[in-house]
């Protein structure tokens, strides 16, 4: 039995899924064509200074050095 071929079954299923397809992809571009279009450039963004992290207590951390012998890679 050869595996390589597509039986006719095979083949007009995979045709009418396309066709279903093609008529689902239709009806969204209708739905879409007849939304309304919302202007989003009427409201440029506008964005504030970021929220201050809850641990800030605005003092520099000191420098911790490493003990005699130890490096850091």
């Amino acid at each position: 039995m050869r595996t390589d071929t597509i039986s006719s079954r095979a083949q007009f299923e995979y045709a009418k899924t396309e066709v279903e397809f093609d008529r689902v992809l239709d009806a969204v571009r209708a739905a879409l064509a007849s939304a309304p279009q919302l202007n989003i450039s009427t409201h440029p963004p506008t964005f504030g200074p970021p929220p201050k992290a809850t641990n800030d207590n605005e003092l520099a951390w000191p420098l911790i050095q490493f003990p005699e012998g130890w490096y850091a890679d």
